[in-house]
């Protein structure tokens, strides 16, 4: 990342590299280490090997599958950098199903007062999870993202707190044909019977449609209709988009249109969102 230097001006001889990010690999090309870079070292040069990591973090590794992550931000006590007591904010666990193979929950917690990672004060404080639930054929067909213990007072049991934050939905669940995710239905909030997950949760739905290379063709946003139940014949949609590919597969064309005064999709009064033109020459 640069700097516009002296002149005020961005690509000019005079731009000065502010930040540097470097990334380390294992030798099966895992992503092993990103470390950014806000001071240049001794030689105050950016991107040479004695650049002073602002931020470190490493990834671990079970053969391909990435078990975890440690964001440290500082050297420790021995003020330096990639060794043991480099101390932590925040670290994420994944858990993984041991049949299928396919990730159960992403887990992050918080290093606790001695700043290091996976040690007896790590605090659940603002600490959350994602959990994951698939299909039989390996399709990921919910995800619920939950931030506090519950009335139970315990971790990773079933009456934990759902993450309401917003703009973010706490339960994701997607249905599939053919393999292909077809709907999308993105709860906001617990809906009338109080519980997540079910048809009643306010939300929006996404429709997709697919072409006979089974490509995106038609996606449409609803929200809920009067009778509080997804996927039923009051659903309404708000707004649609249509894409079109050429014989090769190449996106062409992709337009967003809203509902128009008559609230009826694909009628003269649609009015465009967005118009996006594809080259596919190059």
């Amino acid at each position: 990342q640069f700097g516009q230097g002296p002149d005020l001006i961005y690509n000019t001889p005079d731009d000065t590299t502010s930040i540097c990010v470097t990334y380390r690999y294992d030798a099966t090309k895992n992503n092993t280490e990103r470390t950014y870079s806000s001071n240049a070292g001794p030689d105050t040069m950016f991107c040479t090997m004695d650049d002073v990591p602002t931020v470190n973090t490493v990834y671990a590794y079970t053969g391909t599958a990435m078990t975890g992550w440690v964001y440290y931000t500082n050297p420790g006590t021995d003020a330096a950098w990639r060794t043991p007591d480099d101390r932590c904010s925040t670290y994420w666990d994944y858990e993984y199903d041991t049949g299928t193979g396919l990730k159960k929950r992403d887990i992050r917690r918080t290093c606790g007062t001695d700043s290091l990672p996976r040690t007896a004060d790590d605090t659940t404080a603002f600490t959350w999870y994602h959990e994951y639930e698939y299909d039989s054929s390996g399709n990921l067909t919910k995800q619920t993202w939950r931030d506090g213990p519950g009335p139970d007072g315990m971790w990773l049991t079933t009456d934990d707190a759902y993450r309401l934050f917003p703009g973010e939905s706490p339960v994701v669940r997607t249905t599939y044909e053919n393999n292909l995710p077809t709907t999308v239905l993105s709860s906001t909030s617990a809906g009338p019977d109080l519980i997540f997950g079910t048809n009643d949760d306010p939300g929006t739905r996404t429709s997709t449609t697919y072409n006979a290379m089974k490509l995106p063709s038609e996606i449409a946003l609803y929200t809920i209709g009067a009778d509080n139940q997804w996927n039923t014949a009051d659903d309404v949609m708000t707004q649609y988009t249509v894409i079109t590919y050429d014989a090769n597969a190449n996106k062409t064309d992709q337009k967003s249109y809203n509902l128009g005064g008559d609230g009826m999709p694909k009628t003269p009064d649609d009015k465009v969102l967005l118009d996006l033109d594809f080259d596919a020459s190059r």
